[in-house]
């Protein structure tokens, strides 16, 4: 059986669960999956005045009130193209971390159940 790459694997899992539905003038998607005690955050956010977005996937686990990531990465999109572009940030227990040793830990929580997904649009 073939794995892809880690950044192909990362922009597909952007385009199937942020982009499949989305309105082409999206500034920021948030799709948030979980369980008690786990939770997956992916969002795509262009700060105000950037055409630029930024991919983010959060990861971690939680209680009742509070969540405490595990996980993060911070990486460009780019959005014509509908890809990846320079990986920002790579933090696993806090750590800076290789990509292999976040998409091991990543895998853990990529059969969560979507809990929340949301759109904004650009300005008219």
């Amino acid at each position: 059986m073939h794995t892809p790459q880690p950044h192909a694997f990362l922009a597909a899992l952007f385009r199937d669960r942020l982009l499949a539905e989305a309105s082409p003038m999206w500034s920021e998607l948030t799709t948030d999956y979980e369980d008690e005690r786990n939770y997956l955050s992916l969002s795509l956010a262009c700060e105000r005045g950037s055409s630029h977005p930024v991919a983010t996937v959060e990861f971690g686990v939680q209680d009742a009130t509070n969540r405490h990531a595990v996980g993060i990465m911070l990486a460009h999109w780019r959005r014509a193209e509908r890809q990846l572009g320079a990986l920002e940030t790579l933090v696993v227990d806090g750590e800076d971390c290789t990509l292999p040793t976040f998409m091991a830990r990543l895998h853990g929580y990529l059969s969560l159940e979507q809990t929340h997904a949301e759109t904004t649009d650009h300005a008219a």
